[in-house]
């Protein structure tokens, strides 16, 4: 498929990215050439199923989903979210940034799509008015063509954070953190844990996500996990790290946010099962 042709060309500088890391962590064959030999195209696919069946129950029909108890639409198989300007929260959106990629890799975008910073609907009743139909179908006829893209997407955005959030880190825990990572890159699972931990509760790097001063995102699991020695090891510790860290956020929650910790907890589970 020419579209996934043109992703995978960007692979090498992917991996290369992780080279400066393997120094911080000894290894018995190049870190690149470990994470060209695991990270096949069937891979990405395997990471992008697993992540639709997490966000979407595998369904299309939730490839467009507005949560009536949200300010904002989720879109696509990664539930990527779009923030209308009206709208006053604290997260940050990544719809923009997909369609940006899917234009990059040669898809043809929707005009109303493009330089689109914000939702153009203020409110869930409007997105789901009559008025919205040939958009809303629009938009999903886009989201279920590009299925594979946006698993790629996802993995491309690793890509872009890892050095942010290495960079942002306490300088004491760097050397823990980059060694901690460059073991989990060792498994494919890891690098699906990585992939599908930033899609679900963010990088981490935004100041203004946080409940009492109790933030959540990948930069805080990789800081919050103790040093590890095997690929085995950090992918348990990453897990664990994540769930201490979802339980201080659901404890500080300004609302009530109890309901959702299984379902979390459950997610964050999938990372120790085989990915097939």
């Amino acid at each position: 498929m020419k579209r996934e042709s043109s992703f995978l060309r960007t692979l090498p500088s992917f991996l290369l990215l992780f080279v400066s890391i393997a120094t911080h962590v000894v290894h018995s064959k190049n870190l690149s050439e470990q994470l060209q030999s695991a990270l096949s195209n069937a891979d990405i696919s395997c990471i992008g199923q697993r992540i639709f069946r997490h966000e979407c129950s595998n369904s299309l029909d939730k490839l467009i989903f507005w949560n009536p108890h949200e300010a904002f639409p989720s879109l696509g198989i990664g539930h990527f979210i779009w923030i209308p300007a009206s709208a006053q929260v604290s997260f940050s959106q990544t719809f923009p940034e997909l369609i940006d990629f899917l234009k990059d890799n040669g898809v043809k975008i929707p005009a109303w799509l493009l330089n689109s910073p914000h939702c153009p609907w203020q409110s869930r009743d409007e997105f789901l008015s009559s008025q919205a139909y040939h958009q809303r179908a629009e938009l999903h006829t886009l989201l279920k063509n590009t299925i594979p893209l946006q698993a790629a997407f996802m993995v491309n955005r690793l890509n872009a954070k890892l050095n942010a959030v290495i960079q942002d880190s306490v300088p004491l825990v760097i050397p823990k953190v980059k060694n901690n990572i460059a073991l989990l890159l060792q498994k494919t699972e890891g690098i699906f844990a990585l992939v599908d931990y930033l899609n679900f509760k963010g990088d981490g790097l935004n100041s203004r996500e946080h409940y009492n001063g109790h933030a959540w995102g990948l930069k805080q699991v990789l800081s919050e996990m103790i040093a590890c020695k095997t690929p085995e090891q950090a992918l348990q510790e990453f897990t664990r790290a994540a769930k201490y860290l979802l339980s201080c956020r659901i404890a500080n929650a300004p609302r009530n946010e109890k309901q959702w910790r299984q379902g979390w907890f459950n997610r964050l589970e999938s990372y120790l099962a085989p990915l097939t």
